[in-house]
């Protein structure tokens, strides 16, 4: 293994990955900016850099890799539901915390770091594999979408059951306050005043809860399964891999001009991205936790090893494959600390396991390089 290669790709990822940092501990970029950044990353310049290297593969090379595919789907999506179906067991991770941190478990951040630590140490291949295995995050996002907000539904239903009992309390105390009120009528001389003024404070206090209702039957209304196939669908980072193989089954050879195009856009990938990732960093408080170390531990051992047995058991044979196990081995998914901020679950830890699982490269990267040499 050459240590010169692999300090000169980790070196620069962590120099902008600090200067993100400090970026955003500086507030040199708000929260729209630091959005604008990331979706430029994510949805504009990786979508073509990945397009462009899946079109680059052979055609033959590009059949034979079925079962490495199926291997990858098995580990990612086939992971996850697992894991949910396991730590949703366990009583202090149930509910959301349990799809966050399946989650977790399941995805890496192969489409930030893959290009920028892979390329300088493994070559033009690492674009495919980067594209192969984004691909099989991009089936794994939509079933966890799907049981995200299948579990915000099922909050708001119990927020309306419990506001409508609330309600109801009120609208019950209406006639023994009134029954009261009429009582002290015969010996205080205000007792119309007060008899007037009870039902009115009473419907007052059931102003707000009235909206409280009404926004949560409107966001019951939405369907949590197409909202989790809707997300899978409209990802760049879906469909970009699915075109370029696409195009390299069809026979079609893209034409040196449009190549040229879709790398420039690419270029901006990994510095970007990587940028972006400590401007998230930046943005939340560091939890040192035992649930945070576990969590760390678990993302950079767990599904290398899930995708390590996979490609044994299916006697995987491909040029992908040892690229796709260091990218297994990558820190969480910066999707995962976005989902985390949207669900209001698991936020400190989610951003602090993805801050140690990304010093972590430092160990991770040459160990992984080793054990699949």
């Amino acid at each position: 293994m050459n240590i010169g290669g692999l300090v000169g790709a980790l070196v620069p990822v962590f120099f902008v990955l600090a200067l993100g940092f400090f970026a955003g501990k500086r507030n040199a970029f708000d929260a729209d900016q630091a959005a604008g950044l990331s979706k430029l990353a994510v949805s504009y310049a990786l979508p073509a850099s990945l397009f462009v290297g899946m079109t680059t593969i052979p055609k033959d090379l590009l059949l034979q890799q079925g079962r490495l595919v199926l291997a990858l789907i098995l580990s990612h999506a086939g992971l996850f539901l697992v894991a949910w179906a396991c730590l949703r067991l366990a009583k202090t991770l149930s509910g959301t915390a349990a799809i966050i941190y399946a989650l977790m478990l399941s995805t890496s951040a192969t489409p930030v770091f893959g290009l920028a630590v892979l390329q300088p140490l493994l070559g033009p291949t690492s674009a495919g594999a980067v594209g192969l295995v984004a691909l099989a995050i991009n089936l794994t996002v939509p079933p966890a979408v799907i049981l995200l907000e299948m579990d915000a539904a099922s909050k708001r239903q119990q927020i309306l059951s419990n506001s409508t009992k609330n309600l109801t309390a009120s609208l019950g105390a209406i006639p023994i306050q009134a029954d009261a009120v009429l009582k002290r009528q015969k010996i205080l001389s205000n007792s119309i005043k007060n008899l007037a003024a009870s039902p009115t404070v009473t419907l007052l206090e059931m102003e707000p809860e009235s909206k409280q209702h009404q926004v949560a039957s409107s966001g019951a209304k939405q369907n949590p399964i197409l909202s989790g196939i809707k997300a899978g669908l409209q990802s760049p980072l879906l469909w970009a891999p699915i075109l370029g193989i696409a195009i390299v089954l069809a026979g079609y050879h893209l034409p040196k001009i449009l190549a040229s195009s879709f790398e420039l856009i690419g270029s901006a990938t990994s510095g970007v991205a990587v940028f972006a990732v400590g401007l998230v960093l930046a943005a939340h408080p560091l939890s040192l936790s035992r649930a945070v170390l576990i969590g760390t531990l678990g993302r950079i051992t767990v599904q290398s090893a899930v995708l390590f047995s996979l490609l044994h058991l299916l006697h995987v044979v491909s040029p992908f494959a040892r690229e796709t196990l260091v990218c297994c081995s990558f820190p969480l998914a910066t999707v995962v600390v976005l989902f985390a901020a949207r669900y209001k679950s698991s936020e400190a830890e989610s951003a602090s396991m993805l801050l140690f699982s990304t010093l972590a490269l430092a160990v991770t990267v040459p160990i992984m390089l080793w054990l699949s040499r």
